[in-house]
């Protein structure tokens, strides 16, 4: 009997010492527990937004030169503009807020949807931008409206809920565009 209660008392003190070395964020995760630390959600929101703010004014910008369609390129402006200020102020607020390892050059995943869109030409440019720029822009709507519901820190929920809108009709364009050009890529040349 005494060895099973030392066995008891061993497992238990090895219980406590792996809860005491466990960051408190793996901890947190645990049903009925508190969430982790109120930094660390809003952190990881700058770093995204500011990675598919790269990206989304990246690719705007090659749509603006190479979108066959009208409005294509003036969708391709508007995100461009709207997207660049909504990535200033970002910044702005990160540096106000001591954050400073925001990316400020694409990633290596940007580059190559870049360059793959940059092969592309005419209509199946068109399709292949739009396209990418729904799925971003889908992304961006569901991330920030996280953010502007449950983001712990103050100016950062601000930030989302007013960047949320103009997202939301970007989308809502890049949707109808999307359906409009529809198909167009997989059409023979005209001449």
């Amino acid at each position: 009997m005494r060895s099973s209660s030392r066995w008891a008392l061993a497992a238990g003190l090895a219980v406590v010492l792996i809860a005491a070395a466990a960051p408190s964020s793996i901890l947190a995760q645990g049903k009925g527990s508190s969430p982790a630390p109120a930094y660390v959600p809003d952190h990881t929101f700058l770093v995204d937004a500011a990675t598919t703010g790269l990206e989304e004014v990246r690719l705007a910008g090659l749509a603006r030169v190479k979108a066959a369609n009208p409005e294509v390129k003036s969708f391709a402006q508007k995100l461009f503009d709207e997207r660049g200020k909504a990535n200033d102020q970002l910044r702005q607020l990160a540096t106000g807020k001591g954050v400073k390892n925001l990316p400020s050059h694409p990633d290596r995943s940007t580059q190559a949807l870049f360059d793959s869109l940059d092969k592309r030409g005419g209509d199946n440019f068109d399709v292949s931008y739009i396209q990418q720029a729904v799925a971003d822009l889908g992304g961006d709507v569901a991330q920030f409206d996280r953010e502007a519901q449950n983001g712990a820190d103050a100016d950062l929920r601000q930030y989302a809920a007013s960047v949320l809108p103009v997202l939301r009709e970007r989308l809502r364009a890049a949707q109808g565009l999307a359906s409009k050009i529809a198909g167009r890529s997989n059409r023979e040349p005209t001449h």
